[in-house]
């Protein structure tokens, strides 16, 4: 089988689950897997054979994909800001829009002009904001917490691979008990579960069978709890300089601004990429 003919079959396929569009965008991203060559240069193997070596790896991974696998999860790899992330299902994938959040924190910390800025990662993952940020500011002292251990392992493993320095810590942040063994923040940052149970029907198939629900959703009598522990928090552990920037839901960002109201001077919600209010930064300042 060629490449080309793997293409096709795989797409067409995928089609059952995904648009068009999608399916031939997930299939991209198979082939650069397969080959080593981005889309760009795909054109060129359409007519070269699949090495022997290679016709059990690209079946394995169109079975997984038509099971309504995530290809990140099903490659185990997700890129952010340019760089590759190990991701499972025990961490969200890596979106552009929290690529936008971090190129925003950037901006904040060019402006405070202060060396060794301590940031702290609510929430992190597979580590791609910590991580990101901990390279782009390597005086920096970043720190990274998740409730879910299997994450943290994953956060670790990604910045051992990438050569970050950042400071894990397994903690559960809605237990207010545990914030003392935090210490004071320059810039707090998160992008925290936020999508109210009730929604899950009105997201993706592949979004709700795959990712952690831990990680998306929250009760849907208190859908900005986190945002309440986030705004005390920082109350109490951001700096008298900080800043805190968050990503959101795009219905609730007045009252998650709200929130933040009474403990910030200065608040700015910011539209991403798509045009949905889905960020804010809070400044005591």
């Amino acid at each position: 089988m060629t490449f080309g003919e793997y293409s096709i079959q795989l797409s067409g396929k995928l089609q059952a689950l995904y648009a068009s569009g999608e399916a031939k965008a997930i299939t991209r991203i198979v082939i650069e897997k397969l080959s080593g060559l981005p889309a760009s240069q795909q054109q060129s193997i359409t007519s070269a054979k699949l090495a022997d070596a290679l016709q059990k790896t690209a079946t394995d991974f169109e079975m997984e994909l038509l099971t309504g696998k995530p290809v990140q999860y099903v490659l185990g790899e997700a890129w952010f800001l340019n760089r590759k992330f190990l991701v499972n299902p025990s961490v969200l994938i890596p979106r552009p829009e929290t690529e936008e959040l971090v190129i925003w924190a950037l901006e904040y910390a060019a402006s405070a002009q202060k060396k060794g800025l301590t940031i702290l990662d609510i929430g992190t993952g597979s580590g791609c904001i910590a991580i990101s940020l901990a390279l782009s500011l390597p005086d920096a002292r970043v720190t990274g917490i998740d409730v879910s251990p299997t994450a943290l392992q994953t956060a670790q493993s990604n910045a051992e691979t990438i050569e970050a320095k950042v400071k894990w810590q397994l903690m559960d942040f809605l237990d207010e008990q545990a914030w003392p063994f935090l210490n004071a923040f320059d810039i707090v940052i998160s992008n925290p579960p936020y999508i109210p149970e009730s929604e899950k029907q009105q997201l993706e198939k592949n979004v709700v069978d795959w990712e952690p629900a831990t990680a998306l959703f929250t009760p849907n009598n208190k859908p900005l709890v986190f945002y309440h522990a986030i705004a005390s928090f920082c109350q109490k552990q951001l700096v008298s300089s900080g800043t805190l920037l968050i990503e959101g839901h795009q219905l609730y960002m007045e009252q998650v601004a709200e929130i933040f109201s009474s403990h910030f001077t200065r608040i700015v919600i910011k539209k991403d990429i798509n045009e949905n209010e889905r960020m804010l930064a809070a400044s005591k300042i």
